[in-house]
C-alpha cells in the first residue's frame, strides 16, 4: 500500500531542492532590489506550501511566478499574498510585468481610474473608449505601464491592438522594442497595422529605427499582401539607402495573391473582376511605384538596373513608358548600361534611349556604333536619329557600310531623320 505523505513532510520535500528554492530568492532580489509594497530594501523568505512564494519579511507580500519553476530570467510575477491589500485583489492578483511592480505604487492608485483603463480594453462604445483614453493620458504612469504590459502581450486581451496603436501614439523611442516584438505575435495578425505605425514613428516622430522593421517585413515576412504594403510604406521614406536596396531586391519578388485574396476584391487600388484575372507579381508592382515616388538617382538606378536585365516585360516600347514619368535622370544609368558587359543589357540600353535618350547620351550613343554585339548598334543608330544632335551625322555615315543588313537600315531611318541624307 502506498504510503500517504502528511502535509509535515512537504517542507522535507522541497528542502531536497535547496537550489530551486535560492534561485527563487535570486531572482526576485535581482529584480526587486526593493520592494515594490513598503520599499524597504530587499529581504525576503521563500514561503508556501510548495515552496513557490517569495515573502517581504517587512511587509509580509509574497510574489509567486511561473518563472519560479524555470531557469529563464524572472519576466511576471502576481502578488499571491496580499496582507493587508486585499481590497485590491482586483489589481493585483493578476502576473504582470517586472517593470510593472516596479513603477508600482500603493499609495497613488486611484481605482477608478485603474476600473477605467482596464474597461478601455472591454468596451465597445467608441464614445466611452475615447473618453477612457483621454482619461489615460492623464493617469499616473501605473496606466501606462498596464497599457504597455497588454501591448507586449503579457496580459492577455482581445484588444492588444487597441493597446499597440495606444503606445505607438505615445511617441516614446523606447517604446520601439515592445512594437517589434509584436510584428511576430499571433502569427502576425497585427502586421498590417504595425507597418503603418512603424511608418509614423519613422515620419512624424523622426525615429529612424522605426524603418527597419518595415524591411523586414518586407524582406522576411511570408505573406504577399503583407511585403506588398510594407513596400508601399516605404516608398513615404526619401533619401535611405537601405530603404532603396530593399525596395530593388524586391523587384525580383515574383509572388502573386494567393486566389482567396483575389476573391476578396481588391488590395489597395487593385480591383479584381474575377479570380480569372492574372494579376502582376504583387510585391513587385508595389516596389516599383515605391521606387518612382522616391525618384531620386539611387531609386531610378535601382529600377533601370532591374528594367535592363529582367524587366517588367519584353517590350522596351511599354519600359520605356514605365520609366518615363523618372525625366531625364534616368538617362545616365541608361549610359551606364551601355558598356556594360552583358550584350543583352547594352542593347536593351540603346533600345531605351530610343525613347527616353537625349543629348547627355550622344557620346556614349556614338561609341556603341562600334560594339561587336549587331542589336546593339542598329539600336545605338536608331537613337541618335531619334535625338536629333548633328554630331551624330558624321559617325553615322562612317557607319553606313555596316556588314550586318539591319544595321544598315536603322543607319539609314537615323540620318533620313536628322535630313542629312
Amino acid at each position: 500500500m502506498r504510503k500517504s505523505i502528511s502535509s509535515n513532510n512537504f517542507n522535507d520535500i522541497d528542502d531536497k531542492s535547496p537550489d530551486r528554492i535560492q534561485r527563487n530568492l535570486d531572482q526576485v532580489t535581482t529584480a526587486f532590489p526593493e520592494c515594490p509594497i513598503c520599499k524597504a530594501a530587499a529581504n525576503y523568505k521563500i514561503s508556501g506550501m510548495l515552496k513557490n512564494i517569495a515573502v517581504c519579511e517587512i511587509c509580509n507580500a509574497g510574489w509567486t511566478s511561473h518563472e519560479f519553476y524555470d531557469d529563464s530570467p524572472l519576466m511576471t510575477l502576481a502578488l499571491a499574498k496580499k496582507g493587508k491589500y486585499k481590497e485590491l485583489k482586483y489589481i493585483l492578483n493578476n502576473f504582470r510585468s517586472v517593470e510593472f511592480w516596479k513603477h508600482f505604487d500603493i499609495n497613488a492608485i486611484d481605482k477608478d481610474q485603474i476600473e477605467n483603463l482596464l474597461n478601455l480594453y472591454t468596451g465597445r462604445d467608441p464614445e466611452k473608449c475615447a473618453e477612457s483614453k483621454q482619461k489615460l493620458k492623464d493617469s499616473d504612469e501605473i496606466g501606462l505601464i498596464e497599457i504597455r504590459d497588454i501591448a507586449s502581450g503579457l496580459q492577455t486581451s482581445q484588444s492588444r491592438l487597441a493597446a499597440l496603436v495606444y503606445v505607438a501614439s505615445l511617441k516614446n523611442e523606447s517604446d520601439l522594442p515592445l512594437l517589434i516584438q509584436a510584428l511576430t505575435a499571433d502569427d502576425g495578425k497585427y502586421t498590417r497595422v504595425l507597418i503603418d505605425l512603424f511608418l509614423d514613428l519613422a515620419l512624424d516622430a523622426g525615429f529612424p529605427q522605426a524603418i527597419p522593421p518595415i524591411i523586414q517585413v518586407l524582406r522576411e515576412n511570408e505573406y504577399p499582401s503583407m511585403r506588398a504594403h510594407a513596400a508601399e510604406a516605404l516608398g513615404e521614406i526619401k533619401g535611405n539607402q537601405q530603404v532603396i536596396e530593399a525596395l530593388a531586391k524586391s523587384l525580383y519578388d515574383t509572388a502573386r495573391l494567393p486566389q482567396e485574396e483575389i476573391l476578396a476584391g481588391s488590395l489597395n487600388g487593385f480591383l479584381v473582376a474575377a479570380a480569372k484575372q492574372k494579376l502582376p507579381p504583387i510585391v513587385r508592382e508595389f516596389a516599383a511605384r515605391s521606387l518612382i515616388k522616391i525618384g531620386d538617382p539611387f531609386a531610378v538606378e535601382a529600377l533601370v538596373n532591374f528594367e535592363l536585365r529582367e524587366g517588367f516585360g519584353s517590350n522596351i516600347e511599354i519600359g520605356a513608358e514605365n520609366l518615363r514619368p523618372l525625366g531625364p535622370v534616368v538617362v545616365e544609368p541608361l549610359i551606364k548600361g551601355l558598356v556594360d558587359e552583358n550584350e543583352r543589357v547594352r542593347a536593351r540600353s540603346a533600345g531605351f534611349l530610343c525613347f527616353l535618350g537625349n543629348e547627355g547620351a550622344v557620346e556614349a550613343l556614338i561609341a556603341s556604333l562600334s560594339d561587336e554585339c549587331v542589336l546593339v548598334r542598329s539600336n545605338s543608330a536608331y537613337a541618335l536619329g531619334v535625338i536629333g544632335d548633328l554630331r551624330a551625322v558624321k559617325p553615322l555615315k562612317q557607319f553606313g557600310n555596316d556588314s550586318e543588313a539591319k544595321v544598315k537600315k536603322a543607319v539609314e531611318l537615323a540620318l533620313k531623320k536628322l535630313n542629312a541624307l
